[in-house]
This record gives structure tokens, C-alpha cells and sequence, in this order.
């Protein structure tokens, strides 16, 4: 076993405020001189900003549930491969927008395809590799949606019917239960900034070795 670099993901549902935190996190880490990368699901890289036009572009034409969970395994298998991986075997903390909580609770829970089979399918994409760290931002749907309506273009998955991001945050809910040492949840209704030294203290933690796991075989 060799030492890696740290793993964490930010979760939620659309408005919750992932790609805020990540970013506050992201910066006051690299003013301590630790490094560190940031990236997201879906579309990181050449090959995932294609899948992710096909994927999330702002457009009305249907996608078969099928098609969308190959589509965003696809781009995850790549991903680990091109960016994740590499970074973490150079001994670098990875932040990332979305990772397999998303499929299990947005494929799973709010699309209804076996939770077994998604299991299955994202260990296959990602080689098994898990976040050491996951933190599940949660605030009720209607305020998401808000938060949507407010930053003006909507994407395929913000027209979501309001019953279909209930199914995706009780899914959450249930992930983080079962995954309780890894996922935290944090109230995405707190004031940004005392969000941010909450999830910032939990980082601390974990790079002094109180939590989470730093080997990679």
C-alpha cells in the first residue's frame, strides 16, 4: 500500500450550492500550498464536454433513462482515468462536483433503475475507487428550484418535474445513511460562509488523519 492523495466529492440536488462550497474549499486549500485539483461530473475534459452537451444540454428532445445512465458512466469511466487517478497517485486532493452519489440518487431513486444494478455498473466505471469524504448539501426542493429560476437558463435536468427531486433527495438521504462515515450532511440553508468553515473543518480533519482513508492500493 501506498500513500494517495485525498478524494472528496460535494452531493446534492440542483441550487444546494456544490460548486460555492467546492470552490471555497478549492481556494483555501491551495493557500496553504496543498495541492489540489478541482473537477466536476459531467464534463470535465474534451471528451466529457461532449457527452455532457448530449447529456444536460439545454434542449427539449428526450433521452431513453438508459441512454442518460451510459451516457454519464461513460463520461465518469473516462474521468477517473484522464484526471481522478492520476492526481490522486501524485499525492494531490481531488474536489469533485458529482460523483456515483449522483447516479445512485438521481438514476436510482429518481428514475427508478435498480439500486444493485447502478452499484454494479458504477464500480465497473470507476475501477472501485470511493471518496474518501462526501458531503451531501440539503435543502428542500422548492428552495433549489428557486435558486434555478433565479440563475435565468435551465438545463434538461432543471425541468424536472418537483416530485421527481423529491425521489432524488430522500435517495440522498438514505445514501448518507448508509454511508454514514463517509457522507456527511450539511444544511445548504446556513450562511455561506459559516457552511463553508463547517465543511472546511471537516477537511482539516481528514488530512490530519482523523478521518477517511488514505491508502490506495
Amino acid at each position: 500500500m501506498k500513500k494517495r492523495g485525498f478524494f472528496i466529492t460535494f452531493e446534492g440536488i440542483e441550487g444546494a450550492g456544490k460548486t460555492t462550497q467546492l470552490e471555497k474549499i478549492y481556494r483555501a486549500l491551495r493557500r496553504k500550498n496543498i495541492p489540489t485539483v478541482k473537477t466536476f461530473e459531467p464534463g470535465d475534459g474534451i471528451f466529457g464536454k461532449k457527452i455532457r452537451s448530449l447529456v444536460v444540454g439545454n434542449f427539449k428532445n428526450k433521452i431513453g433513462i438508459e441512454t442518460e445512465l451510459f451516457l454519464f458512466l461513460s463520461d465518469r469511466a473516462q474521468h477517473v482515468k484522464d484526471v481522478i487517478l492520476p492526481s490522486l497517485r501524485k499525492g494531490k486532493i481531488v474536489l469533485c462536483d458529482r460523483f456515483t452519489d449522483s447516479t445512485m440518487a438521481y438514476q436510482g431513486f429518481g428514475r427508478g433503475l435498480p439500486i444493485q444494478l447502478l452499484e454494479g455498473m458504477n464500480k465497473l466505471a470507476t475501477g472501485g475507487l470511493k471518496p474518501d469524504l462526501t458531503f451531501f448539501l440539503d435543502l428542500p426542493v422548492k428552495e433549489g428550484l428557486k435558486r434555478i429560476k433565479k440563475r435565468g437558463s435551465k438545463n434538461r435536468l432543471d425541468r424536472e418535474a418537483l416530485s421527481f427531486y423529491e425521489r432524488v433527495r430522500q435517495g440522498y438521504y438514505r445514501l448518507a445513511r448508509y454511508n454514514n462515515k463517509r457522507m456527511k450532511i450539511l444544511n445548504a440553508l446556513t450562511p455561506s460562509e459559516k457552511l463553508h468553515e463547517q465543511i472546511l473543518a471537516m477537511v482539516n480533519a481528514l488530512l490530519k488523519g482523523n478521518i477517511g482513508n488514505a491508502k490506495y492500493k
